[in-house]
């Protein structure tokens, strides 16, 4: 049987220097709450600055609750978040 190896992600993340933290500690996939009233909420324009710290391979994830910011997360993802 083949070994499966447990996926991490680390969610909630504000500065860049957290997010190379958790690309250095073998995160797989970091997380950016984009829902206002969280004590974490990162504004769309600053998602770029954030997404730019992550190292190669290392997957990015958005909490999105309303249909426009989801739609604005998306187009950045296209735009050179992903």
């Amino acid at each position: 049987m083949a070994q499966q190896r447990t996926r991490v992600k680390i969610c909630g993340l504000t500065r860049a220097e957290d997010v190379q933290a958790a690309c250095a500690l073998g995160a797989d996939a970091v997380g950016f709450v984009c829902y206002r009233p969280s004590p974490r909420f990162v504004e769309p324009e600053r998602l770029a600055a954030l997404a730019a710290a992550l190292a190669p391979l290392v997957g990015l994830d958005g909490a999105v609750l309303r249909a426009r910011r989801r739609e604005k997360f998306l187009e950045m993802g296209r735009d050179g978040l992903g």
